[in-house]
């Protein structure tokens, strides 16, 4: 007796054109540190992609809007890791979370890319 396993419907947007694909993956790009030489470059860019493509591009829409969450996520672990230097925490928790800004835009960008949904694990989700 064979039995279906379906799984729960999960609301992921279908990109519809290459265009698309290039710029929900800009969103994650853009805030690798490589381009962040401007403060708070890393928030701005994709904040600025997903402002201007948000409406007319579905697939930018959920990108976009999970870069700047965990972009943001990124910025208040460092707050925190500079509040708790002076106890020796926080210096490993800059290196935690600057290797962490490295590795998950990069996954993203690549997932954005080939046309998949991607959520940042240990990400605060501000931006619904």
């Amino acid at each position: 007796m064979s039995e279906e396993i379906s799984s729960p419907p999960v609301d992921v947007v279908s990109p519809s054109t290459t265009e698309e694909r290039l710029y929900a993956s800009a969103c994650h790009f853009a805030g690798l540190p490589i381009f962040t030489a401007i403060a708070l470059a890393n928030i701005l860019a994709p904040l600025v992609i997903w402002l201007i493509k948000r409406d007319t591009m579905p697939f930018v829409d959920e990108h976009g809007k999970e870069s700047l969450n965990f972009q943001i996520t990124a910025l208040l672990a460092y707050v925190v890791a500079i509040v708790t230097a002076c106890a020796g925490i926080g210096i490993a928790l800059i290196a935690v979370v600057a290797v962490l800004q490295i590795i998950f835009p990069i996954i993203g960008g690549i997932a954005a890319y080939e046309g998949k949904s991607y959520k940042y694990p240990v990400t605060l989700r501000l931006i619904k």
